[in-house]
């Protein structure tokens, strides 16, 4: 018995049920509309600290390694002791600094709420009114 057409596509088209969307997020009221996955990088690995405007950034992000990984992955390319030896080197330097960490959800989006220059990235499902969705990605966990 063959497949048939529609289920060939609903398999193409679907994501598989261990995927999961990241959206890269902002206030509703910041002045960033859209990023590309090069610009997401370049904010997030402080290559980049300041808008179009000359404003700075505030990147902001969960202590996960999880979210971490896939993010950092999906990014830069870069594994978690990648990224870690990277940040040592631009702390020494002085050309930058990672991402405000917070422990959880709430903490982090009540930071996000409060500055219309801050950015950070979470599951999608997370996402509300109060912010706009910059850039997202669907990453397969393994």
């Amino acid at each position: 018995m063959r497949p048939s057409l529609s289920y060939l596509l609903l398999l193409l088209l679907c994501p598989p049920l261990w995927a999961q969307e990241i959206a890269v997020v902002v206030p509703i009221k910041s002045p960033i509309q859209e990023l590309t996955t090069h610009e997401v990088a370049n904010i997030f690995l402080s290559k980049t600290t300041r808008s179009d405007e000359g404003l700075r950034i505030k990147t902001l992000e969960l202590n996960s390694k999880e979210y971490k990984a896939l993010f950092y992955g999906k990014i830069s390319g870069k594994s978690l002791s990648q990224l870690k030896s990277y940040w040592s080197t631009i702390i020494f330097t002085g050309k930058g600094m990672p991402p405000k960490s917070f422990d959880n959800t709430s903490g982090l989006i009540l930071e996000l709420k409060q500055n219309d220059l801050a950015i950070t990235y979470l599951p999608y499902d997370q996402v509300d009114t109060s912010m706009r969705v910059v850039y997202s990605f669907i990453v397969q966990n393994d």
